[in-house]
């Protein structure tokens, strides 16, 4: 077990076996040349001979972490599930943290309602062209008489983690 660099033919470039028992739910190459991982609980920085520069625990209302993104500034964006909001079992989340991992704020894109209970997931996040994110996931709500299907999610996130807006859509 472990991580694994190769190069285009398949040949090994380097392992770092530092990694049997964490789980990575997601991963990417960092501007610097290095790896960003994020798992369940952590987040991983690599350096580009696959060396740890430093490693986070995560939050706790960062519990499901699904996508991670850098940002044009070095820092981070993460989105997931968490399960730590009103009545949700589940709940769309989106974090910046700085290039050191430390977290700058924390956003739940979907307005709270206290007559509906959504559920949902956060599964890409993205920097847009002017400077803020947009988050895809799916979401349900549950005492609705609406389709069992979930619905398509899409929010827009300022730089200060401030909800522009955000929509739903049901296929089906």
């Amino acid at each position: 077990c472990g991580l694994i660099k190769t190069d285009v033919m398949g040949d090994t470039v380097w392992m770092n076996q530092d990694f049997c028992y964490i789980s990575t739910d997601d991963g990417l190459q960092t501007l610097d040349g290095g790896y960003i991982l994020i798992g369940y609980d952590s987040l991983i920085k690599l350096d580009d001979n696959g060396i740890i520069e430093w490693g986070k625990s995560l939050q706790d209302d960062m519990s499901g972490p699904d996508a991670i993104e850098q940002t044009l500034d070095g820092g981070y964006i993460i989105t997931g599930t968490t399960d730590l909001i009103n009545k949700a079992d589940e709940h769309i989340f989106a974090t910046r943290i700085d290039s050191l991992g430390d977290t700058l704020w924390i956003c739940y894109p979907y307005p709270h309602d206290n007559n509906f209970d959504v559920e949902g997931s956060g599964r890409d996040i993205d920097e847009t062209s002017d400077g803020n994110y947009i988050v895809t996931g799916d979401i349900y709500i549950l005492n609705q008489n609406l389709n069992d299907e979930p619905h398509a999610f899409l929010a827009k996130i300022n730089n200060l983690g401030d909800t522009i807006w955000c929509k739903k859509y049901l296929f089906g």
